[in-house]
């Protein structure tokens, strides 16, 4: 989101960029194995693998919060068998630039709607209702944009998944399309 619009980067709750980024890729990478927060221990060896400089103590909060947003109601439906994970494509920025690169957390295909959800990690996510940060929506707008091209007779939904909470906010095509169109127009 940073290369599209200026983001208040410096982490959450006083943890830091570096830690708030350590503790994100945890939470991130025990989601994409879902089956793997079974065993503390199987998790906790994974952790090790992909977030070695992440603190000892903060391994069972990532845990938690993992295992939290798996007994939400809609996880059945986010991590079931029609979601991808990690799905990369190319972007064509809203501005003059290089394509960019970017990596859906997940994309459920129900065989009619696309259903794009990022996952976000942030300590302290907007309260319910709130509108989410303006570098979050340019990010789902570059992958709202990006799929509407390859699939032009595909509804596109968009939805951020905040783990702390957890919980899943749907959000607006038409507010995605609104900030990314912005974007277009300032450069």
């Amino acid at each position: 989101p940073a290369y599209l619009v200026e983001h208040d980067q410096t982490g959450g709750s006083g943890l830091g960029r570096e830690i708030a980024l350590l503790r994100g890729t945890a939470v991130h990478g025990l989601l994409e194995q879902p089956e793997i927060l079974q065993s503390a221990e199987d998790a906790s060896k994974l952790l090790s693998r992909i977030t070695p400089s992440l603190p000892d103590e903060m391994i069972p909060e990532a845990i938690a919060e993992a295992r939290r947003v798996l007994q939400m109601p809609e996880a059945s439906w986010i991590f079931g068998h029609d979601a991808l994970s990690e799905v990369s494509l190319a972007i064509d920025p809203p501005r003059p630039g290089p394509r960019m690169i970017g990596r859906i957390d997940r994309l459920i295909d129900d065989g009619q709607t696309l259903t794009l959800i990022d996952i976000k990690t942030d300590a302290q996510p907007p309260a319910a209702g709130a509108p989410p940060p303006r570098a979050y929506l340019a990010q789902l707008g570059a992958y709202l944009s990006a799929l509407t091209q390859m699939y032009p007779e595909r509804e596109i939904l968009a939805a951020l998944l905040w783990t702390a909470v957890p919980r899943l906010d749907r959000v607006p095509a038409s507010t995605i399309v609104s900030v990314y169109d912005s974007l277009r127009r300032s450069s």
